[in-house]
């Protein structure tokens, strides 16, 4: 391994550690599940926020390490339950994850589907499968487009070929999504993704204008702003 090299994967590591300390707070969460999980969009952000599984003051981790007899552990910092609204029990499971190589060496798309199945089969339902959560495996990618906008693909099952039969109603219950972010944040007003692009994405920023955006146009706390722009500054690299 080259000094470069070994240089890099600190950086990659500071920046998977400063990508954990702000998904798990409760705002940055509650505006990036509004941003990718479909059941959520049209919800205000302080009812999804309501919806998380919490601890004290910081967001709970549902598992760490979801491990199937014969198929080995994987470590999973960024995995979330979000309640009913009802409150009495979880209803969607979100794991989160922030891919910083362009070309990490394998297929992403292999790897998300990898965790997204492990935490569907991770579930026990004793044979009510209607019981079942439904499973989503987010991955944001910042800096991953140039035209200045963000894409998000959203994958999931569906009939292909012939009648569907028996109907499959529950293709949806497990997807993926793919956040591609732009390099500026350009938003007007408040939104949840120009939000992901301010908070993981944006490497020109001003600490003054993202205090202002975080705290007026988002209505985050300015302590809370502070303690964002402090992780932040581990992800922005190039």
């Amino acid at each position: 391994m080259t000094d470069q090299t070994a240089k890099m994967e600190v950086i990659l590591r500071s920046a998977d550690e400063a990508f954990k300390e702000l998904i798990h707070e409760k705002d940055v969460l509650a505006w990036t599940a509004k941003a990718a999980v479909d059941e959520f969009k049209n919800l205000d952000v302080e009812v999804i926020k309501d919806m998380i599984c919490e601890d004290g003051c910081k967001v709970l981790g549902l598992s760490e390490e979801p491990n199937l007899l014969g198929a080995g552990r994987i470590r999973l910092d960024n995995l979330f339950g979000f309640k009913y609204p009802d409150g009495k029990k979880i209803g969607l499971l979100l794991n989160v994850e922030s891919q910083n190589r362009r070309n990490p060496g394998y297929p992403l798309d292999l790897r998300a589907l990898y965790y997204a199945t492990r935490l569907f089969a991770f579930q026990d339902p004793r044979g009510n499968y209607e019981d079942l959560k439904s499973v989503y495996s987010v991955w944001i990618m910042p800096r991953s487009c140039d035209d200045g906008v963000v894409h998000i693909n959203t994958y999931a099952m569906r009939n292909v070929e012939g009648f569907s039969q028996p109907q499959l109603e529950h293709g949806d219950c497990m997807k993926l999504v793919f956040v591609h972010l732009p390099r500026k944040y350009r938003a007007r007003k408040a939104n949840p993704l120009a939000f992901l692009t301010l908070m993981f994405s944006d490497t020109s920023i001003k600490e003054d204008r993202l205090i202002d955006i975080l705290s007026n146009k988002l209505k985050m706390t300015q302590h809370l702003a502070l303690g964002f722009l402090e992780s932040s500054i581990c992800l922005f690299f190039d």
